[in-house]
């Protein structure tokens, strides 16, 4: 699995406010991120944030985190923080299972990406379609 899994991850922690998720799913050109506890132990995912919030913001990143910064209606745009906007199950793959674990994971409908996990549930990696 390490072959094909991309390291560092870049991960939020409950309780990053919003902007912040916003700002570092542009900095890393995901949709989504993990959310992560202190330890590093996987808690869940939080998604397509930017797809609902760029329907009502106009494209540009001055602009975007202008308007972000203001009212808006949509329910993900207003929430406080990564807690807020996650969802409670991540796709996972254990870090040592065979890489055709993750393959048939990853041939799965809505799969696009799978956190790569250890015997304890902390984050180590990620592998993406594009990985294999």
């Amino acid at each position: 699995m390490a072959a094909v899994m991309t390291q560092p991850v870049a991960a939020v922690c409950p309780g990053t406010p919003y902007i912040r998720v916003i700002a570092a799913m542009t900095a890393h050109g995901s949709s989504v991120l993990p959310l992560v506890d202190i330890t590093g132990r996987l808690l869940g995912a939080v998604s397509e944030v930017r797809s609902e919030v760029r329907s009502e913001v106009e494209p540009g990143p001055k602009r975007w985190f202008a308007r972000l910064a203001s009212k808006t209606r949509n329910r993900r745009a207003t929430a406080l923080s990564s807690l807020d906007l996650a969802t409670a199950t991540a796709p996972t793959v254990h870090a040592d299972h065979p890489l055709a674990d993750a393959l048939r994971k990853l041939a799965e409908p809505g799969v696009r990406r799978l956190f790569v996990v250890d015997s304890r549930g902390t984050l180590v990696g990620v592998v993406c379609r594009s990985d294999v």
